[in-house]
């Protein structure tokens, strides 16, 4: 009696990145690949600098040339808008049960944020709101209403999405105890 062979499980990249290591080319410091973005153009698809190290060098890169990032990324989103949505909605359509968990579980963290923000859609869309332009550059794109004081619903700034993350950033800088990704030093650079 002979046994068929068995296809061997295929490899698992992601589980397997916390038990592999590799050494960062600008740290010299060994980690696990779980530390490392994947790169696809690299013979072991690892990126060759660990986050920690890359994240600050793309955050200098930004500061330093925000406007060209900008028009070349709402040029790939104009050539690839399409594609883009309809990766969206698979992404939504595949995790829908997850995502609404997450936002149910955000509304009952955050009860004011989001009665205030159910508010400000409610006017308008009885047209007791307006929409204006952003206050901190005059777009017209991508408008949320910021608010102030939570308290007050209704009184709302009017801002691109740009200027309101960066207006948020400023009045709530990342901490060590606050920052979602931080670095194994506590650098939030």
């Amino acid at each position: 009696m002979t046994e068929t062979p068995t296809k061997p499980a295929p490899f698992d990249a992601e589980a397997a990145a916390d038990h592999l290591t590799k050494t960062c080319n600008t740290c010299g410091v060994e980690k696990p690949l779980s530390e490392y973005h994947r790169d696809r153009h690299k013979r072991d698809g690892w990126a060759g600098i660990c986050k920690a190290c890359r994240i600050p060098q793309e955050r200098e890169y930004y500061g330093q040339n925000r406007e060209a990032v900008l028009t070349k990324q709402r040029l790939y989103y104009g050539r690839n808008r399409e594609s883009l949505l309809a990766k969206d909605r698979a992404y939504y359509r595949r995790n829908r049960s997850k995502l609404l968990a997450r936002d149910r579980a955000w509304k009952k963290s955050r009860p004011e944020v989001a009665r205030a923000g159910a508010l400000v859609q409610a006017a308008v869309a009885r047209g007791r709101l307006h929409q204006g332009p952003c206050e901190g550059c005059g777009s017209r794109a991508r408008i949320d209403a910021h608010h102030d004081d939570y308290s007050k619903p209704l009184d709302v700034r009017w801002l691109c999405r740009s200027c309101h993350l960066r207006l948020h950033a400023e009045r709530h800088p990342l901490t060590p105890e606050t920052d979602p990704n931080p670095t194994e030093e506590g650098d939030n650079a």
